[in-house]
């Protein structure tokens, strides 16, 4: 598939996908009420459903969906694995490990919420460092399938450490803790979006490094030859990408998978360079959390069935099956 193609399909849907998420839900609006919404000409109760309700929450898939596809295209190459993703690598269970503690001992109220982002980030960043330190081999080199085990199990043993550590807290505390490790969408207002400027600088630093990501991908030998120094640019890949990922599961819970199908989908159809799979990760990862969101309170209206678990339904699968590929 040529890139235009692929942009075109891909931008397409991503629009329809945009539309029918404002259009769908609990109370249906049919295009001529949703076009009356954005010309001003509709009801106070409908305009409150698409700007209050709605609006936030597919900007929140769309911020958190990019993210993550992002966060997955970064680590892929970092290990050059197409098994990496923030979930599987421990990550968003650092993260959430310091969210946990932070709910246990901060009194509840408008500190301890405003507190949350930076506490996220020193738990991914801690995580992403530890994982990093135990699969370097000597000389800085990383071993990249040291990098997965020791990240699988580090997520492994964080996760289960989550609800203990907040299983004897008021219940609305234990509330959030249940829909974040769920994977609920938690930037479904227009407050949680403050987070969106941070991202939108992130995107752009990590876009402006293609081309150090582009030598990433060679073999060792190869990027010293071209000048590059790996250690480097080993280490500022996972700090950037551990930033995105902490303050992305703010906004979006602790959603996996979105990272390695959109990164690894993007290499299937525009095998190019970063400059051209950043965005097509990004708009990638966008599309399936909006899909996913969508179905979830088009269809399961009344369930409060997580939009991490439908993810993950798809996700799962796909991952067993990029498992058993790798073996042959």
């Amino acid at each position: 598939m040529t890139k235009k193609r692929f942009f075109l399909i891909t931008g397409s849907l991503f629009i329809i996908s945009v539309v029918l998420s404002l259009a769908l839900g609990n109370a249906k609006l049919d295009l001529i009420e949703l076009w009356d919404v954005m010309t001003g000409q509709a009801t106070p109760a409908q305009n409150f459903v698409v700007f209050e309700l709605r609006m936030p929450r597919v900007l929140a898939c769309l911020l958190a969906g990019a993210s993550l596809g992002l966060s997955g295209l970064l680590l892929q190459t970092l290990t050059q694995n197409p098994l990496a993703d923030s979930g599987t690598l421990g990550i968003n269970a650092g993260a959430g490990l310091l969210i946990a503690f932070s709910l246990r001992y901060l009194p509840q109220g408008s500190y301890m919420s405003q507190s949350l982002p930076l506490v996220s980030v020193i738990g991914g960043l801690l995580v992403s460092w530890s994982i990093y330190q135990l699969a370097k081999k000597q000389q800085s080199t990383l071993d990249p399938i040291k990098f997965i085990i020791t990240g699988v199990t580090l997520s492994a043993i964080l996760s289960t450490s989550i609800l203990p550590v907040v299983g004897h807290v008021e219940q609305a505390k234990l509330t959030y803790m249940i829909d974040w490790l769920s994977g609920k969408i938690m930037g479904d207002n227009w407050t949680s979006l403050s987070l969106a400027p941070l991202l939108l600088i992130l995107w752009g630093l990590i876009y402006y490094r293609s081309r150090i990501f582009d030598l990433l991908t060679l073999a060792e030998e190869s990027s010293l030859a071209l000048g590059l120094d790996l250690h480097k640019a080993r280490r500022d890949l996972l700090f950037l990408t551990s930033l995105l990922v902490s303050l992305t599961v703010i906004i979006a819970g602790n959603i996996v998978f979105i990272g390695l199908l959109a990164g690894h989908m993007s290499q299937l159809f525009v095998p190019a360079g970063h400059r051209v799979r950043i965005p097509a990760t990004m708009l990638l990862g966008a599309l399936i959390l909006l899909v996913a969101d969508t179905l979830t309170r088009t269809f399961l209206i009344g369930n409060t069935l997580p939009t991490g678990i439908v993810v993950s339904v798809i996700g799962a699968p796909y991952f067993l099956f990029l498992m058993k590929k790798a073996q042959h």
